[in-house]
């Protein structure tokens, strides 16, 4: 959800608003290549389940960038309230989850950093914050996620939870 790092993938993008999907869930549980449990957006039975993200737009050209960038994930459509009522949109769904994996401790830090900038319910920054994470075991890339949050830079894959259309 950081706007720099999503600007980074496809420049045309423009934030309109935050905004949430009812019926959704977020999970920590898609494979990474890093060993570790990325962040997704999935459908829920439950109506009470909702997750909270970004309504950005960006140029049809750029889509296909941002699909390569989101690999893992299949684009699809979606009907999210923000922006002053229900817009049409579309997110991004891991295609596998593995219910035994964690999230890095410095992915989910980033994951936290774009629900702040975005200005996200402070409730659901929390329930963020209440995820089970592990401390990434690679010391470097640890230490260069951590500089990259940082410094807003782009050095891993963010997570499928910004919603675009």
């Amino acid at each position: 959800m950081l706007t720099a790092r999503i600007r980074k993938r496809v420049g045309s993008v423009r934030t309109i608003a935050i905004g949430f999907l009812t019926d959704h869930r977020l999970v920590w549980t898609k494979p990474s290549d890093d060993g570790s449990g990325k962040c997704g957006v999935v459908p829920s039975d439950d109506p009470a389940d909702i997750v909270w993200g970004v309504l950005q737009e960006l140029d049809e050209l750029d889509l296909p960038n941002l699909d390569r960038f989101e690999g893992g994930y299949v684009r699809r459509p979606v009907i999210v309230r923000g922006g002053g009522g229900d817009v049409h949109a579309a997110t991004y769904i891991p295609d596998r989850l593995d219910p035994g994996l964690r999230p890095y401790g410095w992915y989910k830090r980033l994951v936290i950093a774009g629900a702040e900038e975005a200005g996200l319910p402070a409730e659901y920054i929390a329930q963020l914050e209440s995820i089970p994470s592990v401390e990434d075991p690679d010391e470097s890339r640890r230490s260069a996620e951590l500089r990259a949050l940082a410094t807003g830079g782009d050095a891993v894959p963010e997570c499928g939870f910004d919603l675009s259309g």
